[in-house]
């Protein structure tokens, strides 16, 4: 029979031989490449499918001459016998496409196809290639004309993609999802889980050394100098951020002003805003550390960020006033005048630094007291009982004998503590009026003129001023009764 001649097999063959000798014939005969071929070859699978079910079928099995009539009987309910005109071979129905008879049908068995080694080679190209590339490469796989085999191969590849994502643009991971008809609700797939599938695997590609230019596209920061994606600055980011965590090192580079902000920034835009996708490649102390000294916020790491630079602007500025001085006894001037003045000046540049230090630990003092009940920071009883032991502190110091403006410095500063903690904690807002380090001075020198006149020197203010940061702690205390339990009891 010519289906069998064509498919290179014996009239006897079974369905399994039918099939494979098919598949076989599918690597050289394409429907793109020859439509007419490939639907005679179509034509001649299909008649020997339906030869080998009717011979399976007669009972009993024909034999000898009787066989050859019987296949001649069935083939002629079928199709052409091989000596009719090939052109009688086209069924009479319109004709189809080729890409759409291969979309129809399925052409290839599953068990035919090496699914992994196809998975492994789409994977490469995936992260090899461009989006168009990588199309046009699934176009020519014949392995993928069949349904069933295309099917098996996009579960098989969510499957692998989900227990190891492989480095690739989010462009090719879309393009795959559109080729196997996976980019919808109806494919059984949660979209974000593919959104966070598709952010891993391109960090994972970008992070490579040969994408550095893709990944300093799209971390750039405008505030970089040009308008070209900054690779020099995108590398010189991923070493500090990729570095282990140190404080001094972490310091050091954080005393640029503008440098704690930018990797901030590139590390939530690297991210897109999950953090969580940097832990296999960062160490999370310094993703923690630069995230929080670039926020607005009050935090250890911005703390000790200040700090550090109040103390290493002060010392720098005495030594340069040293400097100075030096090079003016150098030069034959009045030295001994200068070093007079020398420890005045140094006072006064210290003097600016320590209020520098005493502001950035008020702000850390309010900022801890304003925390609510719940939050699980540390030191709870100690947080809660700061108030009552400054005003304490303010009291016991006017009894001791020190100047009485120390003590009322420290009670006033008990009553601000207890105004802001009770009115950020109750709803009420922080106080619309800050006290400025300026206005702590002018405070001061008022209370000082208050207390050297005739009459009010007498009044117990320091007792007084206790009393009132200890109402308004109380009054927090009792609105805040029933969110302390819980946390207590958690703690």
């Amino acid at each position: 029979m010519w289906a069998f001649e064509l498919l290179g097999l014996s009239p006897d063959a079974d369905e399994r031989s039918i099939k494979r000798a098919y598949a076989q014939r599918l690597r050289s005969v394409r429907p793109d490449e020859d439509p007419a071929g490939f639907q005679r070859l179509r034509e001649a699978y299909e008649l020997a499918l339906r030869l080998c079910s009717h011979r399976a079928e007669a009972v009993p099995a024909p034999s000898g001459e009787h066989e050859t009539e019987a296949l001649a009987e069935a083939s002629a309910q079928t199709e052409p016998v091989e000596n009719m005109p090939a052109v009688a071979l086209v069924p009479t129905r319109r004709p189809r496409s080729a890409p759409a008879m291969a979309r129809e049908t399925d052409q290839l068995p599953v068990t035919a196809v090496d699914l992994e080694r196809l998975l492994d080679e789409m994977l490469a190209m995936a992260g090899h290639a461009n989006t168009e590339a990588l199309l046009q490469w699934l176009g020519t796989r014949h392995e993928l004309w069949s349904l069933q085999a295309k099917s098996e191969l996009g579960q098989r590849m969510m499957a692998r993609l989900r227990q190891r994502p492989a480095p690739m643009p989010g462009e090719s991971f879309d393009a795959l999802l559109r080729f196997f008809d996976l980019d919808h609700v109806q494919a059984g797939y949660d979209p974000f889980a593919l959104q966070r599938l598709r952010r891993r695997m391109r960090l994972q590609w970008e992070l490579q050394p040969e994408h550095i230019e893709a990944l300093a596209r799209r971390a750039h920061d405008p505030g970089w100098p040009g308008q070209a994606p900054n690779v020099k600055m995108t590398r010189r980011m991923l070493r500090q951020l990729s570095r282990p965590f140190r404080w001094g090192q972490a310091l050091r580079v954080a005393m640029l002003p503008e440098r704690p902000g930018e990797l901030a920034r590139f590390a939530t835009r690297l991210s897109e805003d999950h953090l969580e996708e940097l832990l296999p490649y960062m160490p999370p102390a310094q993703l923690r550390f630069w995230t929080l000294a670039g926020e607005r916020r009050l935090s250890l790491p911005r703390s000790a960020v200040h700090a550090v630079r109040v103390v290493t602007g002060t010392v720098a500025a005495i030594a340069i006033i040293a400097v100075l001085f030096g090079l003016i006894a150098l030069s034959g001037g009045n030295a001994d005048k200068a070093w007079e003045v020398f420890p005045t000046i140094s006072a006064w540049i210290g003097g600016v630094g320590g209020l520098a230090l005493a502001y950035l630990g008020w702000q850390w003092l309010d900022d801890w007291q304003r925390m609510p009940d719940s939050s699980g920071q540390r030191w709870p009883w100690l947080r809660w009982a700061c108030i009552p032991l400054i005003a304490a502190l303010g009291v016991a110091l006017k009894y001791l004998g020190a100047h009485v403006l120390v003590g009322d410095v420290v009670v006033v500063l008990a009553i601000v503590l207890g105004v802001r903690r009770y009115r950020e904690r109750s709803g009420a807002g922080p106080l619309p009026v800050r006290m400025h380090p300026i206005g702590w001075i002018v405070l001061i020198n008022v209370l000082r003129a208050l207390f050297t006149s005739e009459g009010i020197s007498n009044l117990p203010l320091v007792e007084l001023g206790a009393c009132i940061a200890l109402g308004f702690w109380l009054a927090d205390a009792w609105k805040e009764r029933g969110r302390r339990r819980p946390s207590r009891t958690a703690a």
